[in-house]
């Protein structure tokens, strides 16, 4: 029965792999190489299933762990594998408890110490990012970006601008347009926040991407508006059209970013696993973000990810890729500080001492990790070598946190780093 449902695919991998000669090669070499492809369409169910199989209390984590090395090419050894698939039946039949207990005294057995290899993965190359994150005493802080540089002949009214905005801003905010669309109430909240009390505050990138948004709002304000503050939308939010106008970076920002990083569906999977891998983390150590910073990226992300039916799908894509972005930079930045502690030789006081180290906040989000490098390998790529080389530093205990529920991510756009 079993034979008769895989047979098909089993000969024809070998017929595909081995050049059509009959040989066997191609499967043997097949079973002993990294797992690559599309991970998304089983990636959800695959944590949800390895969360059932961890509250079994039965030592299931030694295969979940098998699991996540065998997508980046690694395996037991072949002593270790030998003796594994020799076990004696009795020790089968007492069931999954006593089994996994075996499988990971053997395991452990035949773990080699790695030598210290002077191979550190290097650093991804920063890109342009709606927020660049710092890293001081284990806490993200939002770098404060330079003043906004229109050209100087238009500086001035630039300025202008900016001030009769705010004005404008100001006063259809006091008429409360949000009572009846919260939603509406924080887009315009974000952007005032981001406008600034000076305009050498005005945050270009944020301010960007929530007028996007409004300007995807007042194209059918008078869906969800009085007729006069559906006018009063409108006038705003050409105000708004204007004054970005008057800034080539946000041009320039938006024209990097309107190349897919993915397919849209690789893209959507990716926001949900970017936000679930920085609420492992949070989980791990509260107060990983600064609370203003996590603040903003919660908006990114509620960007990023609406309601179907409330967003211009020629916005989203852009919203998408910003959160991203600004996902990646924070990524980088504990990736440097844990490959930055390796380099200093402090291996044995990442176990001791957690907060010596991002390390350990790598390894507890490294499942979601690994998926964002597989789903968009042209952005997230290198964290599988960060990961693989920190897994080889720190040892498979550290590799067991990545099974987290993906309902973590989902269940609403302000969980982002939930207890920063």
């Amino acid at each position: 029965m079993f034979w008769s449902e895989i047979e098909n695919d089993a000969t024809q991998i070998d017929f595909t792999y081995s050049g059509g000669n009959g040989y066997n090669t191609a499967s043997s070499q097949l079973c002993w190489s990294p797992l690559f492809g599309e991970l998304s369409s089983i990636d959800i169910g695959w944590r949800l299933f390895a969360d059932i199989l961890t509250e079994r209390n039965e030592g299931w984590e030694v295969w979940i762990d098998w699991y996540h090395k065998i997508l980046e090419g690694l395996h037991w050894s072949e002593d270790a594998a030998f003796e594994i698939a020799t076990l004696p039946n009795a020790d089968w039949e007492q069931g999954p408890a006593h089994v996994n207990a075996k499988i990971a005294a053997i395991l452990e057995k035949h773990v080699v110490a790695p030598p210290i290899s002077d191979e550190v993965p290097l650093e991804p190359e920063p890109r342009p990012s709606p927020i660049t994150f710092e890293l001081r005493e284990g806490v993200l802080h939002k770098v404060e970006g330079d003043a906004p540089k229109p050209p100087d002949a238009r500086r001035f009214a630039a300025e202008q601008a900016w001030r009769a905005l705010t004005e404008l801003l100001d006063d259809f905010m006091l008429t409360d347009p949000g009572r009846n669309n919260p939603k509406l109430g924080r887009v315009l909240g974000r952007c005032r926040a981001a406008m600034g009390t000076l305009f050498a505050e005005v945050e270009i990138y944020t301010l960007g991407i929530h007028a996007a948004r409004l300007d995807g709002m007042a194209a059918r304000a008078d869906e969800f508006l009085m007729a006069e503050d559906a006018a009063d939308l409108v006038a705003l939010n050409a105000q708004f059209s204007l004054f970005m106008a008057q800034f080539p970076e946000w041009a320039d920002y938006a024209s990097g970013l309107s190349e897919g990083f993915g397919s849209p569906e690789a893209e959507e999977n990716a926001v949900i696993d970017a936000a679930a891998a920085l609420n492992a983390m949070a989980t791990e150590a509260p107060g990983l973000m600064e609370p203003e910073t996590a603040e903003d990226m919660a908006a990114l992300r509620e960007a990023a990810i609406p309601e179907p039916y409330e967003e211009d799908p020629e916005v989203l894509p852009l919203n998408r890729r910003s959160y991203l972005r600004a996902a990646r930079d924070a990524f980088a930045k504990l990736a440097a500080d844990a490959l930055d502690a390796v380099r200093k030789g402090a291996l044995k006081a990442v176990e001791k001492k957690a907060e010596a180290s991002t390390a350990g906040l790598l390894a507890a989000a490294s499942g979601w990790l690994l998926a964002l490098a597989t789903g968009l390998p042209a952005e997230f790529g290198w964290l599988s070598g960060v990961l693989t080389y920190l897994a080889r530093m720190l040892g498979p205990s550290k590799q067991d946190g990545a099974a987290k529920s993906p309902d973590d991510a989902s269940s609403g756009p302000d969980d982002d780093v939930a207890n920063a």
